[in-house]
This record gives C-alpha cells, sequence and structure tokens, in this order.
C-alpha cells in the first residue's frame, strides 16, 4: 500500500538557502555580526584593540562569510585537523628521547656523507665498523669510497671490521688489494647488531674527528653525524675490543680456499684458488701475494714442533718465529709442557687425588724426575689443548724439552702430516751459562679464595736433570727416522743475538711459502 504524499508545507528542501544546514550558517553569522558591532566584546575576546576595532571587524566578517560556505568550511576543518596533528607530533617528538636513529635518509646521500668525509684532506686515520661490507662490483658511489679510502691509508691508516658473510669477504678482498687491513668476525657474532655501522674520522686535531654512524634495517637507512673527540671514545673503545678479537681476512679467505684438514700439496692448493675464483670470490695479484702464505703454512705447516735441551734457546726462538709470523698476518698460539708437568707435580706434592709419581721437588720451585715417562701425562694433556684449539689460530707452536725426541713425537702422530720441527741446538757450556742465569721463581699471588701461579720461560732447572736427564738427546735418530726427517729444520743457537736466528726462521718461513708457489 503506498503511503499518501506529505503536504508540501511540511517538507523540508535538502538544499538551497531554506535547507537545515544553511539556517545554522545563517544563525552563526548572524551572531558573529552582533558581536562584531560591539568593539567592546571584541576586546573581551582578544581580536583586536581600540585603534584596530575597525580592522578587526572587516577581518571577521570576511572570514565569517568563507565559513558560511559548507564547502569551504570543510576545507578549513580539513586543513585545521592536519595542522592540529602535526603540531601534536612535533610536540612529542621534542619530548620523547629516541630509542634508535629514526630518520630515514636516502641511500645515495648516506654515501655521498660518507665520501664526502672520506675525501677530506685532514683525515688521517680510519676505523670502519661495518657487519655488511658490501663490494664495489660497478656500483661507482662504492668504488669512489674505496678509492678514497685508499688515500687515506696512504697518508695514514685505514682499517675495516667485517663479519663472515660471502659479500663481505669479496669485498674484503677489494680493500685488501689496495693494500687495506681488513678484520673478519665470525657470522654468528653480532657487531652489537647487525644492522648498525660506523665510520671513525680521525685528524690531528681532536675537535675535528666526524663519527656517521647508520642502522639500516627494512632497505631503509638512519644515518647520524656527529663532531668530537669526546663522543667518539665510546665506539673507539668497541672498535679495539672487536679488533683484538678478529681473525685477519688473509686467514679467513684461506680458510674458505682450502677448508680440508690434510696436507694436500701444492697442485690441489692451486686447483682450490682457481675454483674459488670461478665461484664469485676475485683476488687480485696482491691480494695473492699476501694469502700465499696462509695458505701454504695451513696446509703443511698449523703444527711446528721446537725441540731441544734445555737452555738452547727454544723459547727465544719461538717468540721471534711469533714476531716474524705475525707480519705476515699469521696468527700463532704457543704451547708449552712445562705448565702441565708442573700442574702433574703439584697434585703429586699435595698428594690430590690420582697424582702422577716420580717428581721430587728442588729450591725456587723447581722439580725434576727420574724418568721422561713421567712427564709423558703432560704431553697428552697438551695433545688435548691443541685438539680444542680455541680460540681458533693459524699456527700453534708446541715446545718442550726431551732427552728421548723421538719418543715424545709419537704422541703427536695424527697431525704429523700438518706438522714441521725446529730442532734448536747449543753447545753444553753455553747451556750450562744460560741456565745458570734464568733461575726465576714461579709468581703466587692470593686473591680471596684463589691462589694464582705464574710460571716464567726462565724456571730453574736442577743440576741434577742437568747433567742427568738433560746431557743427550737422542736427535740423530729423529735424522734417521723416514716418519720426521724431511719435516727437520735446524738452528745452530750458540750466539747471542738476533741475526742469526732471524737469518734462519726467514729462511724457514721462505722454505714453506716457495715450496707452494706457483712455478
Amino acid at each position: 500500500m503506498v503511503s499518501p504524499p506529505r503536504p508540501a508545507g511540511l517538507r523540508q528542501p535538502r538544499r538551497g538557502p531554506d535547507c537545515k544546514l544553511w539556517r545554522k550558517r545563517r544563525a552563526q553569522v548572524q551572531g558573529w555580526q552582533a558581536l562584531l558591532a560591539q568593539p567592546s566584546a571584541l576586546l573581551a575576546v582578544g581580536w583586536c584593540n581600540p585603534e584596530s576595532a575597525c580592522y578587526g571587524r572587516v577581518i571577521a566578517l570576511h572570514v565569517m562569510s568563507a565559513i558560511s560556505n559548507p564547502v569551504i568550511s570543510g576545507v578549513i576543518v580539513g586543513v585545521l585537523v592536519a595542522v592540529i596533528l602535526a603540531s601534536a607530533r612535533v610536540l612529542w617528538r621534542l619530548t620523547r628521547v629516541p630509542s634508535v636513529l629514526s630518520r630515514r635518509v636516502i641511500r645515495r646521500n648516506y654515501l655521498g656523507a660518507v665520501l664526502a668525509e672520506s675525501t677530506r684532506a685532514s683525515v688521517q686515520r680510519l676505523d670502519v665498523y661495518a657487519p655488511r661490507l658490501l663490494p664495489a662490483q660497478g656500483v661507482e658511489s662504492i668504488a669512489s669510497i674505496q678509492s678514497a679510502w685508499d688515500r687515506i691509508n696512504q697518508r695514514g691508516k685505514v682499517r675495516v671490521l667485517t663479519l663472515d658473510l660471502e659479500e663481505s669477504l669479496q669485498a674484503g678482498a677489494e680493500l685488501m688489494e689496495r693494500g687495506i687491513e681488513v678484520k673478519v668476525l665470525p657470522s654468528e657474532r653480532c657487531l652489537g647488531s647487525d644492522s648498525l655501522t660506523f665510520h671513525l674520522f680521525e685528524s690531528s686535531t681532536p675537535d675535528q674527528t666526524v663519527v656517521i654512524i647508520n642502522r639500516h634495517e627494512r632497505g631503509a637507512d638512519r644515518p647520524i653525524r656527529f663532531k668530537g673527540a669526546a663522543p667518539a671514545e665510546v665506539l673507539r673503545a668497541r672498535f679495539r675490543t672487536e679488533w683484538k678479537s678478529a681473525r685477519p681476512l688473509e686467514s679467513v679467505v684461506a680458510e674458505r680456499i682450502l677448508p680440508r684438514s690434510a696436507c694436500v700439496g701444492r697442485r690441489v692448493v692451486q686447483n682450490s684458488i682457481e675454483q674459488a675464483e670461478a665461484t664469485g670470490l676475485r683476488l687480485g695479484d696482491h691480494s695473492r701475494e699476501k694469502i700465499s702464505p696462509h695458505l701454504a703454512f695451513h696446509d703443511c705447516c698449523r703444527y711446528i714442533f721446537l725441540v731441544g735441551l734445555p737452555g738452547a734457546g727454544k723459547s727465544y726462538v719461538r717468540r721471534r718465529l711469533t714476531e716474524e709470523l705475525a707480519a705476515l698476518k699469521i696468527e700463532c698460539r704457543s704451547l708449552s709442557d712445562y705448565p702441565y708437568a708442573y700442574l702433574d707435580f703439584l697434585r703429586c706434592l699435595l698428594r690430590m687425588s690420582s697424582p702422577v709419581r716420580g717428581f721430587t721437588a728442588h729450591g725456587a720451585g723447581a722439580f725434576a724426575v727420574q724418568s721422561e715417562k713421567t712427564l709423558v701425562p703432560a704431553l697428552q694433556a697438551m695433545r688435548a689443548a691443541i685438539r680444542d684449539n680455541s680460540p681458533a689460530k693459524d699456527v700453534t707452536l708446541i715446545e718442550f724439552a726431551r732427552a728421548d725426541i723421538l719418543a715424545a713425537l709419537q704422541e703427536y702422530d695424527d697431525i704429523r702430516s700438518q706438522s714441521q720441527l725446529i730442532y734448536v741446538s747449543a753447545q753444553a757450556k753455553v747451556r750450562e751459562e744460560r741456565l745458570a742465569k734464568r733461575a726465576v721463581p714461579p709468581e703466587v699471588r692470593v686473591e680471596g679464595q684463589q691462589i694464582t701461579i705464574n710460571l716464567s720461560d726462565n724456571h730453574l732447572l736442577p743440576i741434577s736433570a742437568e747433567h742427568g736427564l738433560y746431557e743427550h738427546d737422542n736427535i740423530e735418530l729423529v735424522k734417521a727416522s723416514a716418519s720426521w726427517r724431511h719435516k727437520l729444520f735446524e738452528i745452530d743457537n750458540e750466539l747471542d743475538g738476533d741475526i742469526h736466528v732471524n737469518k734462519k726462521i726467514k729462511e724457514f718461513i721462505d722454505a714453506i711459502i716457495e715450496s707452494y708457489e706457483t712455478p
């Protein structure tokens, strides 16, 4: 059933000057007009002063006329809402301490800021902390930054720290080709955050120090730049700590190229380099030259035994060898059987559980044994320490003094293929004079419930052991041994001083490296 139409007088027009919205706006305008007619009322609300009351009335009339239009009033309301929200956001940011670097910057601009600082002529030193270091690979901005770092390195020093990732290693190889030192942390490590990077630019004047920090997250860069030595000290200390624990890039790349644990020889090593380059690792001539010593020692010389009678100078040769290898960025770990033997001596002296028998105490904290069989557990404990190899090092130096050298070496038959043997010798009179000068007792320190004993390389050897057990050794049997004779290198350490020993150590290192160079 259709309802009858309502009388025309009862209908409310939807549009035009008689609609409800228009009547409401008209009433508002009439109210403002009444207010504008009274200057005192305008003064009460602070819209004008007595001198400008007429001017205020004119402006207010124009505003009210605009507001009376629904379309214009809607636009004004929208603009006012946007202004209010923006003002609230600004006030909130001013009162809030940000938890992260929050301002987004286009990556091109961030790299441009790094390049601008890198090209500053006053920069003498640069430390880069970049977990995800990117290679140039045709990217002009990164290539320009690498060139600028090369110039800084020529007049000062550049150090770069990154993670063990494919792209980072390739970028590191590009920098290594330019002579820039790069170190690598394990990929499972996090540099505070793997998205956080900083560049520390240092000049001769401390107040010219500049740091650029960037947080790269979800494809966006959020950098910040600040100046001054004081605020950079925290980052500098963090870099120093991580740098000490990181490994040289040359060592990491060598392990990537040659991951095998057994000696494979020069030809296989060269094939491994070519295969690595075919799969994406690009090495220049300079990089190959730097990695070559690492590959050689990694393959056939991961363990170096230093043997000889007491007083021959084994510890001195070990320290000099460590320094020479460090110059090639080859990191060493040193082990001696003496601390393990001393622990067995203390257990025997204190009658602890399962002590090793056969030790005799002497003055100045020294001990002696009747038979070298008493020292076998010390060799076995040192073998367990070699197997642990924590933290990882490129080369392990193993030092011990034995009369029966061949029997002691049998404890290490499983690592013989990757081992070399250095025999240090000196005449009996020279050894006796050296032993007489080195009677340094252990240093004992008590801290609460803890007792610490620090042993010296120059520990006392009782005269009974010197003239009895260690009067001679069986090095001639080692020279005749089919297992060790081709691995033996002799150093005659008769004279005190560096010249002869340094020459022999360089001969040893060169012989290892040259055997792996391309003919």
